[in-house]
């Protein structure tokens, strides 16, 4: 991955050579092809790579890409860059394992509220608790928006 991924960064940054270099052979090849063409009596098709495709993976020098990024000039970036990749590595690897634990305890807390709500006694009393919330819920919105609404149409009638 790391070489498609160095050859299309200097493909696109276009690092290997100048680019009025890489034209000019471009443009020479494409004449030369169409010539070719012509005097075989064939009609003008051009290869999928006209020019040479790199073997080798461009080696690309972080300082030389961010001259500006202390993180990368400094002197041992390289063994910094590596102990935080390895630090925050670490860290997602933790906090996957959290996420797990979580899970899994949200799932068992969602098992016990399932066994409650079948429950013969407690069930109806749960469903009644959660229905006395929804309506409370329900008026403090309708409060908030009639408080709203007023101060809307109290100012609307000053002006």
């Amino acid at each position: 991955m790391e070489f498609f991924q160095n050859t299309i960064l200097n493909d696109t940054l276009h690092r290997t050579s100048p680019a009025a270099e890489r034209f000019v052979k471009l443009v020479n090849e494409m004449i030369r092809t169409s010539h070719d063409c012509r005097e075989n009596n064939a009609p003008v098709v051009f290869p999928t790579n006209i020019l040479p495709t790199p073997t080798t993976a461009p080696q690309l020098d972080l300082p030389d890409l961010y001259p500006n990024r202390p993180e990368f000039t400094a002197p041992d970036s390289k063994s910094q860059l590596s102990a935080h990749l390895a630090e925050s590595r670490r860290k997602i690897e933790h906090l996957e394992e959290r996420i797990d634990v979580v899970e899994s305890a949200l799932n068992a807390a969602i098992g016990e509220l399932e066994k409650v709500h079948k429950h013969r006694l407690l069930g109806p009393i749960l469903k009644a608790g959660e229905k006395i919330i929804s309506i409370r819920d329900s008026v403090l919105h309708n409060k908030s928006k009639d408080i709203n609404g007023s101060k809307k149409s109290r100012s609307t009638e000053t002006t």
